[in-house]
């Protein structure tokens, strides 16, 4: 099985985690914590599920099985020192938004970052 075809369930599972799980610290953030914190947690939690499709889509497209002795172009390199810078900038400009919130941008990271981890861990439904 080519590299799209091992990618797309791990998408798949991502994003229905993210989904089901990622609404509970909103939750408790718009009922216990102030505004900026639910701020902070929403951008940052979209933010990083943002960054971990690019890096599955770059991903799928860099290891096509069609491609050339699977070698990484210079543009496929390029795009993932720009997906690094863009997500550096962005966490720099959520922080500098909200910098009392520190605890709303530490659990929007954590929480994809977890769900990728799960995600990778739970066996494709259907596939063996």
């Amino acid at each position: 099985m080519g590299a799209e075809g091992e990618v797309r369930p791990f998408r798949r599972r991502l994003l229905l985690l993210c989904a089901a799980v990622g609404w509970a610290p909103a939750l408790a953030f718009g009922v216990f914590a102030p505004r900026a914190a639910l701020g902070a947690y929403v951008l940052t939690f979209l933010l990083v599920s943002a960054d971990f499709l690019w890096l599955t889509w770059s991903f799928a497209a860099l290891f096509r099985p069609g491609s050339p002795a699977r070698r990484a172009t210079a543009r496929a390199l390029a795009g993932f020192g720009l997906r690094m810078v863009l997500l550096l900038l962005g966490l720099y400009g959520i922080v500098s938004l909200f910098p009392r919130e520190l605890l709303g941008v530490c659990l929007g990271i954590g929480t994809p970052l977890s769900m990728a981890a799960v995600a990778g861990a739970l066996p494709a439904r259907g596939e063996q």
